[in-house]
């Protein structure tokens, strides 16, 4: 596999609501395969929307976007 390809083997996390500078440029570095959100993660229906926009934005391969429910705790958040 060649070594700007092996970011696609990464499901990563993201560690809060919106994308911060360095988090942006690491992640555009890395091009991980996907992200997994969590309750931490969302806000509103619109934020969570801004930031899934904003994570496919920074990969050239559509990425992978999954949310953990952690027991409907997302439920309750949005």
């Amino acid at each position: 596999m060649k070594s700007d390809l092996l970011g696609q083997l990464i499901l990563t996390g993201v560690s809060g609501q919106r994308l911060d500078p360095g988090t942006e440029k690491l992640f555009r570095k890395i091009q991980p395969g996907g992200y997994i959100l969590f309750a931490r993660n969302i806000e509103s229906a619109s934020q969570l929307r801004k930031l899934i926009d904003d994570l496919r934005d920074l990969s050239e391969v559509e990425p992978i976007i999954t949310i953990d429910q952690e027991a409907d705790a997302f439920h309750a958040s949005v």
